[in-house]
């Protein structure tokens, strides 16, 4: 079974009021991406700010703006996402996470 896999390394300023924060993450996809943003109140807000892929993926399906907000909920980690591609198409959805398991998108 294919599945999508991403890997990444956060870091976080904990000496400022929010706290900044930087994602960088890469997958099997052939994926870059850098997203910055912040922490504040138990969330995490992101913003993408570089993204780079492999010359086989199409540009058309690549974002060019997104933003991510994590939090945790009920033993989960919820994850909104608000993505725009490069044809104008916006897609929002959210994710929920375990430590078995990630479930199906919930499109909106």
């Amino acid at each position: 079974m294919d599945k999508q896999q991403m890997f990444g390394f956060m870091t976080v300023k904990s000496t400022a009021n929010p706290m900044p924060v930087n994602l960088m993450t890469t997958g099997n996809t052939g994926i870059t991406m850098m997203e910055e943003g912040y922490l504040k109140n138990g969330q995490i807000h992101l913003e993408l700010v570089y993204i780079t892929s492999m010359p086989i993926i199409s540009n058309n399906s690549m974002p060019i703006k997104t933003k991510r907000t994590f939090a945790a909920s009920s033993g989960f980690l919820l994850e909104s996402i608000s993505r725009v591609d490069n044809r104008g198409n916006v897609e929002d959805f959210v994710r929920y996470f375990n430590r078995k398991n990630v479930t199906v998108p919930e499109h909106t």
